[in-house]
């Protein structure tokens, strides 16, 4: 229609009439332009609100495997304490055999950690990283999931060591049933986060039998340099995770702090 009157104007070149067609084309363009920007911009918007929240999501997911994790290695190096006093002071031993068996073996217990990056990743390669305007928060999530991944700290939680291995292939296999089955647990707090518990439990086998393991433990001279290899690992890891902890910790209240915004 306005085309149409648009050019029986021009035809009777009356130009008024031309102008003001042409500035209500223009208007309607710049508001239907104004209105898709609009738009456009609400849905970006609800799109970072929903990243941000699966953000705090993750992070709350890896302070709580974090804090679970800390927990059990400190109980891993407490046996790992315990089995290093029966090898270099075995003269002031006083655990019954069957205890000393069960330190070594619960002394190779690993609990690898892994950040949880699914969301950080996917808003990544999907190249929607500057949803997220606030360009701090950007700056310490990069910081978090490229060095918090791959920094010493996160390293060593992840190390699986030469001890595991070595002090297990001493554990006859009666024994290293029973232990999984009677010993230890592994229990699911929710779809994202387990807990391993290590158990006191009875002997399976006899006294002499339990001697017979420590005997071959004791003569193994590698068993010791490993395991105190190990207690060094573990000693460094609790010193970081604190750390890793608190940079969780703070990171999620920083993408908190940008939900708020939205509301």
């Amino acid at each position: 229609m306005i085309i149409s009157r648009f050019t029986q104007n021009v035809k009777k070149q009356n130009w008024f009439a031309v102008s003001v067609d042409v500035l209500v084309v223009i208007v309607g363009i710049f508001l239907g332009l104004q209105v898709t920007n609009w738009q456009a911009a609400i849905t970006e918007q609800k799109t970072a609100e929903k990243y941000l929240v699966r953000l705090s999501s993750d992070l709350q997911d890896d302070l709580d495997r974090m804090r679970h994790t800390e927990a059990f290695w400190h109980t891993i190096k407490n046996y790992t304490e315990q089995s290093l006093s029966y090898l270099e002071e075995p003269e002031q031993n006083t655990q019954t055999s069957w205890n000393a068996v069960l330190g070594f073996f619960q002394a190779s217990q690993i609990d690898p950690f892994q950040v949880n990056d699914i969301t950080y990743n996917e808003l990544q390669q999907a190249g929607q990283l500057s949803l997220l305007e606030n360009h701090a928060l950007r700056q310490k999530l990069a910081e978090y999931y490229s060095f918090n991944g791959s920094d010493i700290g996160t390293e060593l939680m992840r190390y699986v060591p030469a001890y595991r291995e070595r002090v297990r292939g001493f554990m006859p296999s009666i024994v290293t049933d029973y232990i999984w089955k009677n010993c230890y647990s592994n229990d699911n707090i929710n779809n994202n986060i387990s807990t391993q518990k290590l158990k006191t439990c009875e002997s399976p086998i006899s006294e002499d039998q339990n001697r017979r393991i420590l005997d071959s433990i004791q003569s193994d001279q590698e068993i010791l340099l490993t395991l105190r290899f190990w207690y060094s690992t573990q000693t460094s890891a609790l010193q970081f995770l604190p750390t890793n902890i608190k940079t969780a910790k703070e990171l999620r209240e920083n993408v908190q702090q940008e939900l708020e915004n939205f509301e």
